[in-house]
């Protein structure tokens, strides 16, 4: 069967998105576990640092949810679009066929889901079309995603002493420091993000260890023992 040709689409002046008012964030139960998990990890890790058997934050979360069953996914192809895919009338034709799919499932709404260039162009013309696609829910992949939010980190934070850690910490090459910070070397700058944030934990830890004992001396017994516990159990 031959591929129909795309309509063209004639994207016009461009249309910025709505302002956003006050958005409530709420902690719900799935994170507040995610949180308590990686506060137990932290501990441990500190607790048996003289032998040290608990791993690192990626092996924690794998012992932890060994026994956790996972749905398998169907999956499916669509239809092929006779375009380039970075032309905005294919981009244009994908929203449309999301609505289509749609209506065909009867649901309430879809995620459709781009990498980082196709998703500018789509929340373009969805800002546009507000109305028309308003049952549409556009998500960048969760790779692009972590990647924009590493860059964030790495722009907010970098003058403010980031860069001199990574570079003093020997953690990453010094060639490759730009490329952390800017989000663009995925494992290196994921890895180092891990090592950063168990490290500041073990300094909060302190702070609080040297507080407990000063001001509930009594209650410091209590927590080394279900530390430990904790690490026997993993």
């Amino acid at each position: 069967m031959e591929d129909e040709t795309v309509p063209i689409y004639n994207a016009g002046e461009r249309c910025g998105p709505h302002t956003r008012g006050y958005v409530e964030v709420r902690l719900n139960q799935i994170v507040e576990c995610a949180w308590r998990k990686n506060l137990l990890w932290v501990l441990v890790r500190i607790h048996a640092s003289q032998k040290q058997s608990v791993p690192g934050w990626t092996g924690f979360n794998i012992l932890v949810r060994n026994n956790q069953e996972v749905a398998k996914d169907n999956v499916g192809y669509l239809p092929t679009i006779n375009a380039p895919a970075t032309n905005m009338s294919a981009v244009y034709q994908v929203l449309i066929n999301s609505l289509q799919i749609k209506e065909t499932l009867s649901l309430q709404s879809t995620v459709v889901v781009f990498d980082q260039a196709l998703y500018a162009k789509a929340t373009e013309i969805k800002w546009k079309h507000r109305t028309q696609f308003n049952d549409l829910v556009l998500r960048m992949g969760v790779f692009h995603t972590i990647c924009t939010f590493l860059s964030v980190i790495g722009k907010r934070f970098q003058e403010a002493g980031l860069r001199d850690v990574i570079v003093e910490s020997g953690v990453i090459a010094e060639g490759s420091v730009v490329g952390v910070l800017e989000g663009r070397t995925y494992n290196r700058a994921v890895r180092f993000h891990k090592l950063m944030y168990e490290a500041l934990n073990r300094l909060a830890w302190m702070g609080f260890n040297s507080w407990i004992e000063e001001h509930h001396k009594e209650k410091k017994p209590f927590v080394d023992a279900f530390l430990k516990r904790t690490e026997s159990a993993l």
